[in-house]
């Protein structure tokens, strides 16, 4: 029987994206109504203050409700973009870790004998997490730094482009040592999730075998290990 080609990881990320694209392009959508709210508060709050400024009592009371009635919008568009992707993420959660399991049934006894129980549960919890925060907030947080970053940035040209310029000179450097720090990072939480998959195996044996541990009363050493 001729093995199934394994599937890019990229690949089984967009699957999911398009399964539940539905969810995913409201919440995104509601993602850029809330920062276009969120925008508007320093327009409406410089109007309130041109009006203090004028000593205009009444124009000052109107922007004050507009801040008060967008910021109560921002507060609910934002609540929405939230339920609909982190909703979305879990859903593709439940679906993974639905495909896993029944993946782990399918396999032979021969893969279990070469693999610690601690590691498997290890991946099938731990990891799966780590999808549905890729999914959940990564994706919402990517999405809006990119929304927050262009609309600022077209509002900053809006006002004045060469001051605009000058801010975004030191860019590049940024760039480069966030390209470096994230390669760090990404190391360093490769490392950490293989060491929990033997924490967790080393954690699963001791707990099976803790009447062995007590009768020979080897819970210091143990606890050492």
């Amino acid at each position: 029987m001729s093995k199934k080609p394994e599937r890019h990881p990229l690949s089984l990320a967009r699957g999911y994206l398009v399964r539940h694209r539905t969810r995913f392009i409201w919440g995104f959508l509601l993602l850029a109504a809330t920062n276009l709210l969120a925008l508007s508060i320093p327009r409406l709050l410089k109007h309130a203050v041109e009006a203090l400024e004028a000593s205009d009592a009444r124009r000052v009371l109107l922007f004050s409700l507009f801040i008060v009635v967008v910021a109560l919008l921002q507060a609910l568009v934002r609540t929405l973009s939230r339920l609909a992707i982190l909703g979305a993420s879990r859903h593709v959660a439940y679906e993974l870790r639905s495909r896993l399991f029944s993946h782990l049934q399918r396999m032979p006894l021969s893969w279990y004998g070469r693999r610690p129980v601690g590691d498997i549960i290890s991946r099938t919890v731990n990891d799966v997490l780590l999808v549905r925060s890729f999914f959940g907030p990564g994706m919402m947080n990517l999405v809006n730094t990119i929304l927050v970053y262009f609309t600022a940035l077209s509002m900053m040209f809006a006002m004045d482009a060469r001051l605009t310029l000058y801010a975004l000179a030191p860019l590049p450097l940024f760039i480069f040592a966030v390209n470096r720090l994230a390669r760090r990072v990404f190391a360093h939480s490769l490392a950490v999730q293989e060491q929990l998959g033997v924490l967790t195996s080393s954690a699963q044996e001791k707990i099976a075998g803790i009447s062995l541990i007590k009768t020979y009363a080897r819970e210091t050493e143990e606890a050492k290990a």
